[in-house]
């Protein structure tokens, strides 16, 4: 019951978002914490991980609006099948992607984003022992957001190397 009970607290906790995207944010954006699921489209296969959200612009690149920039980092671990005629491609791999990511907040409920950065990627080449293979990915993505509360929200994105659906946590 305890968990329940400090869950709830930090979710209130959390600050409230603009409730208009013409309306500036003035405060401090918090941090964010995401767990994922999804396709990957570099040998057809399942992704899946988190990335921590950092805030570097807390009213955006545009000041009359309600945006934010953010840096994410992350972790992702993808079970990939075999590209024919490219090397190795296949298997077990771990990317570890770092992102620029602009968004935008419409309404307490709905948000929007743009992101783009490097995913550096260690294939079933490099686990094989053979070196590192594909050095990176680049990455990009658009996706949105369903803020459930001001601490929750369900996210999902479209880009490469994947598409994913997954949860948000703000502290």
């Amino acid at each position: 019951m305890k968990p329940i009970v400090v869950a709830a607290a930090l979710l209130a906790a959390a600050p409230a978002l603009a409730t208009d995207i013409r309306e500036p944010f003035s405060g401090k954006r918090p941090n964010t914490l995401e767990f994922h699921g999804g396709f990957a489209y570099y040998g057809y296969g399942l992704a899946g991980g988190l990335r921590f959200g950092i805030p570097i612009v807390d009213n955006g690149f545009i000041g009359p609006i309600n945006n934010s920039v953010y840096i994410t980092i992350g972790a992702d671990f993808y079970l990939l099948g075999r590209v024919p005629g490219y090397g190795t491609g296949g298997g077990v791999g771990i990317g570890v992607p770092v992102m620029l990511q602009w968004n935008f907040y419409f309404t307490d409920e709905w948000s929007a984003f743009g992101e783009a950065g490097i995913n550096p990627y260690l294939d079933s080449y490099f686990f094989d022992g053979n070196g590192i293979y594909t050095p990176y990915w680049v990455g990009a993505a658009i996706g949105g957001r369903y803020h459930m509360s001001n601490g929750v929200a369900l996210i999902g994105r479209v880009g490469t190397p994947y598409a994913s659906f997954g949860a948000e946590i703000n502290f």
